[in-house]
């Protein structure tokens, strides 16, 4: 059976993946960032090739370096990151108590992402700051679509153990669907296609009407 969390990662789209990233120091700033955060592991650094141990956070990204690297000496940090660190992910589950909830979980990592693209800072050509509305506004979507999913009755059944409640993105399944269809409670629409447009005689009156015939 999937990890929990390696299950919960996939349906936040936030797959750790490995990074190496470089730059030539100027021989003033001790203190360098990674280029993606969190550092899900402690980089391997070296500067200029030689092994290096500047002090680490890895939540932010941050290198200290004891000693200033020299201006042009490459500074190189290898390491992988995600979104998310593991603790945060199982957080997304602890709200929901005993059981587990994809669903709700994932909605939970979801309104967390779109925090995250409201903090962050995208830059045009001309130096302008834009937030990262349209990232901001699809997170609070895919949200709101895993929250619809998660509070339905086989979602909580599920959760507390018993039958159904294979999570899945957006959209609706086909037994939904049947369930929808055959609901008695429903009001079904009783529209037909054309049945706005007026008749042809309604608008030959209309035409045939003059101001004389309007008082």
């Amino acid at each position: 059976m999937a990890d929990p969390i390696d299950t919960l990662r996939l349906l936040l789209n936030d797959v750790i993946m490995d990074y190496t990233d470089s730059v030539h120091a100027d021989g003033i700033q001790d203190t360098f960032y990674s280029s993606h955060k969190p550092m899900l592991s402690a980089p391997d650094v070296s500067v200029d090739g030689s092994a290096a141990t500047p002090t680490v956070t890895q939540a932010t990204g941050k290198m200290v370096f004891l000693s200033v690297p020299t201006e042009d000496q490459l500074v190189v940090a290898a390491y992988t990151a995600a979104m998310f660190t593991d603790a945060e992910i199982q957080m997304f589950f602890d709200r929901f108590g005993a059981g587990v909830n994809y669903d709700l979980a994932a909605a939970a990592g979801w309104r967390a992402k779109a925090a995250k693209f409201v903090e962050e800072v995208s830059f045009t050509a001309d130096g302008l700051e834009v937030q990262n509305s349209a990232k901001y506004r699809a997170a609070l979507q895919q949200a709101m679509e895993f929250e619809r999913k998660g509070k339905s009755p086989e979602a909580q059944l599920a959760a507390a153990g018993g039958e159904g409640g294979v999570p899945y993105v957006g959209g609706i399944d086909k037994d939904d669907k049947q369930m929808e269809e055959e609901d008695t409670s429903r009001v079904k629409p009783a529209f037909a296609r054309d049945m706005m447009r007026p008749s042809f005689d309604t608008i030959t009156l209309a035409i045939g009407n003059t101001s004389e015939d309007v008082r």
